[in-house]
C-alpha cells in the first residue's frame, strides 16, 4: 500500500514479481500466475522492457510446469525477443536450459533437445562459459536418454572441459594472489634486514674509530659492539619468525572472512528479500481486505524469519567463542530436561515438515556440563536433522550413562552425508552453505559450533552416516568435574 500511495510503480511491480517467484518455488502455480499477471500489467504500462521480459519468462516457466506447453513457449519466445533487443543473452540461455530440464522430466525429448541446443548456441556465441558447461551437461543427458551415445559422449566431454577450465581459472587466480602477497612480504623483510645491517655497519665503523683514538678502550668497545650485534641479529630473527607466523595467520583469516562474506550475503539475501516483498504484499492485502491470502503469507514470513534467526544466532555464538568470551560454567544437569527445552523450540518446525521426534533419556542421565553451550550443541544438531530430513521422516534422541560419561545420540532418517564431505565434516576450512530438503538456508557454522562447544565441555563428538538412509551424531560428555 505504501508503494501504491507513493506511486512507485516499478518497485511495486518488482515486489509483485518476487512474491510470484516465491509461490512458483513452492509449486503454488495459480498464485504465482496471479502475481506475475499484475506485475506484467504494470511493466507494460510503464514500458519497462527488462521487467516485462523477466516477467514473461517466469510465466512461461509456470505454464511449462502445468503442462501447458504452447502457452509456455509463447511466453518464453516473447521474453526472448525482448531480451535479444536488449542484448541480454544470459537469461535466455538460462530459460532455455531450464525448459530443457522440464521437458526432459516430462518425457518430451524433442522439445528438451530443441531448448538445450538453443541455450548451447547462445552460450557459445556470447562466450558464457558457465552456461556452455550447463547446456553441454543437459545435452549429454538428453542424447544418452535418446540412445545417441556418440553425441552424448561429445557433449559430456565438452562439459568436463568447461567445468575444469572454470575451476582452473579460479585456482590460478588464487595462486597468483597468494604469490603476490608472499613476494611483497619477502621484499619488506629484505628491506628491514638491509636497514638493520646498515645500522650494524655504522656501529662497527664507530668502534674502529674509537679503537684508533683510544687503544686503552679497545677491549671494552669491541665487546660492547659485538654484544649489540648479537642482540640485533636475535631481534631480526625473532621479528622474521613473527612476520612469517602473522603472514600465515592472515592468509587463514582472510580466507575465512571471504567465505563468511560470500555465504552471509547469499544466505541472508533470500529470506530478507522475501521478508520485504511479503510485508509489502501483506499491507496491500490488508488494505484491499484480501484476507484469504494472509495465512499463506504468514507461513512464508515465519519460515523466512526462522531462517534469519538461526543464521544470526549461530553467527553470534561463533563470533563470541572466537573472541574467547563465551562463558563456561559447568554444573550437574539432567539431560532429559535440557533436551526437552530445546525440543519445545523445534516442535513447530518439525510439525511443519511432519517429522516425528522420539526421545528416550532416563532421569538418571546426568552430565557435568555448561548448560548454555550444550543447549547450543543440541539446538544445532536437532535443527540439522530437521533440515536434512524430508517430509514424513523420523528423528530419535537417546541418552545413556556409560562408566564416567554419558552418551547422547541424535539419529535421523534424512538424506545422509556424502563420503567426500564426511571426512571434513567439522572442519572450518570446509565451511559452506548447503540447502535443506525444503530449501532451508544456513551459514555452515552449526556443526563447527557443535564441535568447539563439545570440546569446551571436555567431550567428544562423532558421526555415522549413509547416503539416502540418514545420519547419527554421537556426543560423549563427562559425568563429573575433571
Amino acid at each position: 500500500s505504501i508503494l501504491r500511495v507513493e506511486n512507485d510503480s516499478i518497485t511495486l511491480a518488482t515486489a509483485l514479481l518476487n512474491v510470484g517467484d516465491e509461490y512458483f518455488n513452492t509449486d503454488e502455480f495459480d498464485s504465482a500466475l496471479l502475481y506475475f499477471s499484475e506485475s506484467g500489467e504494470i511493466f507494460d504500462l510503464k514500458n519497462y522492457k527488462i521487467g516485462k521480459a523477466y516477467n514473461l519468462g517466469n510465466i512461461g516457466l509456470v505454464y511449462a510446469e502445468q503442462g501447458r506447453h504452447k502457452l509456455a513457449e509463447e511466453n518464453i519466445v516473447e521474453a526472448t525477443k525482448i531480451l535479444q533487443e536488449l542484448g541480454d543473452n544470459y537469461p535466455i540461455a538460462v530459460y532455455n536450459t531450464y525448459m530443457a530440464d522440464i521437458y526432459k522430466a516430462k518425457g518430451d525429448l524433442p522439445r528438451a533437445l530443441a531448448y538445450a541446443q538453443h541455450s548451447y548456441s547462445l552460450a557459445m556465441a556470447g562466450g558464457l562459459k558457465e552456461q556452455i558447461r550447463d547446456a553441454s551437461h543437459t545435452l549429454s543427458e538428453l542424447y544418452q536418454e535418446a540412445e545417441e551415445y556418440k553425441k552424448a559422449y561429445q557433449f559430456q566431454e565438452e562439459y568436463l572441459i568447461y567445468r575444469d577450465s572454470i575451476n582452473n581459472e579460479e585456482t590460478i587466480r588464487k595462486m597468483a594472489d597468494l604469490r603476490t602477497e608472499y613476494e611483497v612480504s619477502q621484499k619488506q623483510i629484505e628491506v628491514d634486514l638491509l636497514n638493520q645491517e646498515k645500522k650494524v655497519s655504522r656501529l662497527i665503523r664507530a668502534g674502529l674509530l674509537g679503537l684508533l683514538l683510544a687503544i686503552t678502550g679497545l677491549a671494552f668497545i669491541y665487546i660492547k659492539r659485538n654484544k649489540e650485534k648479537r642482540i640485533i641479529n636475535k631481534l631480526l630473527t625473532t621479528q622474521k619468525e613473527k612476520l612469517q607466523i602473522q603472514h600465515s595467520e592472515l592468509e587463514v583469516l582472510n580466507s575465512t572472512k571471504d567465505r563468511f562474506f560470500s555465504i552471509i550475503s547469499h544466505d541472508l539475501r533470500g529470506p530478507v528479500n522475501s521478508f520485504k516483498g511479503l510485508t509489502t504484499i501483506m499491507k496491500m492485502s490488508l488494505e484491499e481486505k484480501k484476507y484469504n491470502e494472509l495465512p499463506k503469507m504468514t507461513d512464508m514470513l515465519d519460515k523466512a524469519s526462522s531462517q534469519i534467526s538461526t543464521l544470526l544466532n549461530n553467527l553470534l555464538d561463533w563470533a563470541v567463542n572466537q573472541q574467547g568470551e563465551f562463558p563456561y560454567n559447568p554444573e550437574e544437569i539432567e539431560l532429559t530436561q535440557l533436551v526437552e527445552e530445546v525440543l519445545n523450540t523445534s516442535k513447530p518446525r518439525a510439525e511443519s515438515k511432519q517429522i516425528e521426534i522420539n526421545k528416550s533419556i532416563g532421569v538418571d542421565v546426568v552430565a557435568w556440563i555448561d548448560k548454555n553451550s550444550v543447549k547450543t550443541i543440541l539446538r544445532n544438531l536437532i535443527n540439522n536433522a530437521l533440515k536434512f530430513t524430508p517430509q514424513g521422516g523420523r528423528i530419535e534422541i537417546s541418552g545413556s550413562s556409560e562408566l564416567n560419561e554419558v552418551v547422547l545420540k541424535i539419529k535421523d532418517t534424512g538424506i545422509g552425508i556424502s563420503k567426500d564431505k564426511f571426512a571434513t565434516l567439522f572442519s572450518m576450512n570446509e565451511l559452506k552453505s548447503t540447502p535443506g530438503t525444503d530449501g532451508e538456508k544456513g551459514l555452515g557454522l552449526g556443526l563447527r559450533l557443535a564441535y568447539e562447544f563439545t570440546k569446551m565441555n571436555k567431550g567428544v563428538i562423532s558421526a555415522e552416516s549413509e547416503e539416502g538412509k540418514g545420519t547419527t551424531f554421537i556426543i560423549k560428555l563427562p559425568t563429573q568435574a575433571s
